[in-house]
């Protein structure tokens, strides 16, 4: 008789164990699907294909979590049209056993919803999908919750071991992770659009400003009696016009890269021409022409400098 037990349990140790290989075989195709593709759509159909596909299962869903939403997004087998809408998107305070499972990290498991207490919009579902057994996990991606793996079966209840659960939950977590990864790359797109949208319009603009900087280039050229120069906060020259070169005697390659203070104002008149220009930068405040802010400073008109 002992002989005979240690036979049976051997042969049921082997079969559990055949089961945990093929099992493990499933697992291993369902993660190469899932890591094969970065389309958030893609990766959810192919959680809840294969959690069907690795137990028999009748169904699967994913919800995913949007702040205190559920939204539906892929299911095994498919939606019938007449589905609700309602049902795809709702409050978390609506699914508890959904909600139970996502803020506690752990599987919830329903054996049979005709006795189960369910909300009204739990048992609306159930009813739509003729549920029977239920299963809810937790989509974990690093130390957060993005929504939950719902398997179950359908017409009758299914017992669901704690080995298939082990295995249900390392799938619902490679799904988290592909979720996560798809989020990444869907930002990543997003971001890289954004890009180039941003460097499309720098670039417009920086042609719209040569553009204008040409043209006041080429009507300052045509001015030919007024003395014009252009220089930054600092007083470097950048402009220098022909009336500048008869006036002051510097050439324009002469003049640009020079100070304005150094090259047309007197030394003891630099410091005050100095400081209207510093408070021109802080300020944005217009600085006068330096010969008006000469002629202030030495006491004669400007015509006459």
């Amino acid at each position: 008789i002992s002989f005979g037990l240690d036979i049976t349990d051997r042969k049921r140790a082997e079969e559990d164990l055949r089961n945990r290989t093929r099992g493990l075989g499933a697992l291993l195709e369902v993660s190469k699907s899932l890591a094969s593709t970065l389309d958030m759509e893609t990766v959810l159909q192919a959680t809840t294909d294969g959690v069907t596909k690795l137990f028999g299962l009748d169904t699967a869903a994913v919800y995913l979590l949007e702040g205190d939403m559920l939204r539906l997004e892929a299911t095994t087998p498919a939606l019938p049209p007449q589905f609700p809408e309602e049902l795809r998107s709702a409050p978390t305070s609506d699914h508890p056993h959904i909600r139970e499972a996502v803020t506690s990290g752990a599987p919830v498991f329903v054996p049979d919803v005709v006795t189960a207490d369910l909300t009204p919009a739990e048992r609306a579902v159930t009813e739509q999908r003729d549920l029977r057994t239920m299963l809810f996990l937790p989509l974990i991606a690093g130390v957060k919750s993005v929504g939950t793996l719902i398997v179950g079966s359908t017409g009758k209840p299914r017992v669901i071991t704690d080995a298939e659960i082990d295995l249900c939950r390392t799938l619902a977590n490679l799904g988290a992770l592909a979720v996560e990864n798809a989020r990444l790359y869907k930002s990543g797109q997003q971001y890289n659009v954004e890009l180039e949208r941003m460097l499309i319009e720098r670039k417009k603009a920086e042609e719209a400003l040569r553009e204008s900087e040409e043209r006041f280039r080429t009507l300052l050229a045509r001015v030919d009696s007024v003395a014009v120069q252009g220089f930054g906060p600092d007083g470097v020259i950048h402009y220098w016009n022909k009336a500048s070169e008869r006036l002051y005697g510097y050439s324009a390659e002469e003049a640009q890269g020079r100070n304005i203070l150094d090259l047309i104002v007197p030394l003891e008149a630099r410091e005050p021409i100095a400081s209207a220009m510093r408070q021109m930068a802080d300020t944005g405040s217009p600085l006068p022409s330096l010969e008006a802010s000469l002629s202030e400073l030495e006491g004669v008109p400007g015509d006459e400098l």
